[in-house]
């Protein structure tokens, strides 16, 4: 801990000496390092787009995690005598967008929940 202490205070020391020389700093404003924000919610209509954009990546991760807690539900339920699909963790599952039909209990509370967090 000694170490590491007295090495922060030199180190301290050391960077408030060489920001002290008139060469150095010159003219550094504050937040000017500061990457601005890549998505902006400019106007309504951004804020629209984003949120459908943001709506529709919540309808295919809904059809993904149904697809895999359809997959696991019989492990868990058969105390691991039954084989694990592994089918069920394929990416082509986000467009399966039928599970709403097959399985309406586990889709809509999830669709609702991230729909909940795209549009906060």
């Amino acid at each position: 801990v000694g170490i590491a202490l007295l090495s922060l205070t030199v180190g301290n020391l050391f960077f408030q000496l060489i920001y002290k020389l008139p060469f150095v700093n010159l003219a550094r404003k504050r937040f000017q390092k500061e990457s601005q924000p890549f998505l902006r919610f400019r106007t309504w209509r951004s804020w629209l787009a984003m949120g459908l954009v943001g709506s529709l990546g919540a309808l295919m991760l809904t059809s993904w995690l149904v697809c895999l807690l359809r997959g696991v539900i019989p492990l868990i339920y058969n105390l691991g005598k039954a084989s694990f699909d592994i089918r069920s963790l394929l990416l082509s599952n986000l467009f399966k967008f039928g599970m709403f039909n097959q399985a309406p209990i586990l889709a809509w509370p999830i669709f609702l929940a991230l729909e909940v967090v795209v549009w906060k």
